[in-house]
């Protein structure tokens, strides 16, 4: 399955090169999709599905913190070729 050029770029933007981000999100996008090609519309629905899927997976122990997804994208991680790598190679599944 292909990813359209503003599908990866929302992906990328939205998870801030997170490797763990970028394999939910992507995940979730790839289940997302209807076509052949992964498109932007199936892009937004699998980061709103993958960050809903990591804040109901991952909490703050004390119940007082933001959500997990949160404190990862805190920091934003540069676009390397291997985070784009692991978004645009991940197999469903």
């Amino acid at each position: 399955m292909a990813w359209d050029e503003d599908a990866v770029r929302y992906v990328m933007t939205e998870t801030r090169g997170h490797p763990y981000l970028l394999q939910a999100c992507g995940q979730a996008t790839w289940d997302a999709a209807e076509g052949a090609t992964l498109t932007y519309d199936d892009a937004r629905v699998g980061v709103v599905s993958g960050q809903a899927h990591l804040d109901a997976g991952f909490t703050d122990p004390s119940g007082n913190g933001p959500p997990v997804r949160h404190v990862l994208t805190s920091k934003r991680l540069p676009w390397t070729p291997a985070a784009r790598a692991i978004l645009v190679t991940s197999p469903p599944g």
